[in-house]
């Protein structure tokens, strides 16, 4: 799994790796950084990893994180998933509404045996810090530029490789939609 992230990812995905080996019966995690920087791609992969099994994951966007939302998590918290382990994923956690964070504290309160993993681009300064103190916290940066163009060059020449990142400032997920644009444009020519 860390092969597939470059920068600081790489290594949050490498001690994410590690933990997840160590057996934890519950885990609370935080993702926090620039757009662009594989916060929800890990997200994603460690979720589907720890679920043992995708209908395990319940993945929602902070807008859509309701109360109704998280106390049927509670209310299905007393029971074991068929497959695997009960993993849910919240993007964008601060645009979750007031309310539904002050029930997603209950939530991680009770959770015993199961998994969380919020994302949020905002600094963890600017969530509730009762919703932020329930969690371990992984910061994510910029990725640089050249660990961009040698993600890049797998697929495309050395030369537009270093023009794309270049102009990514620093956002794996836009350099990447420009890789595939540019392959798109010469399967076209």
């Amino acid at each position: 799994m860390p092969r597939e992230f470059c920068g600081k990812s790489r290594r949050i995905a490498e001690i994410i790796h590690k933990r997840m080996s160590e057996q934890w019966k519950t885990i609370k995690w935080i993702f926090t950084g620039p757009p662009g920087t594989g916060k929800s791609r890990l997200a994603e992969v460690t979720a589907l990893d720890l679920a043992g099994s995708p209908f395990t994951v319940d993945r929602v966007n902070g807008q859509s994180l309701s109360i109704d939302v998280v106390r049927h998590w509670r209310d299905m918290a007393a029971y074991k998933p068929l497959f695997g382990r009960s993993v849910k994923v919240v993007e964008e956690i601060d645009a979750a509404s007031t309310a539904a964070q002050n029930e997603l504290r209950t939530y991680l309160d009770e959770l015993k045996d199961g998994a969380f993993i919020g994302t949020t681009n905002k600094p963890l300064k600017e969530l509730q810090s009762q919703l932020s103190s329930r969690c371990a916290h992984f910061k994510f940066d910029m990725v640089e530029m050249e660990e961009i163009r040698g993600l890049l060059v797998k697929w495309v020449p050395e030369k537009i490789a270093a023009a794309i990142a270049m102009s990514s400032n620093g956002c794996v997920r836009s350099a990447l939609i420009d890789a595939e644009q540019w392959l798109d444009s010469q399967e076209c020519a």
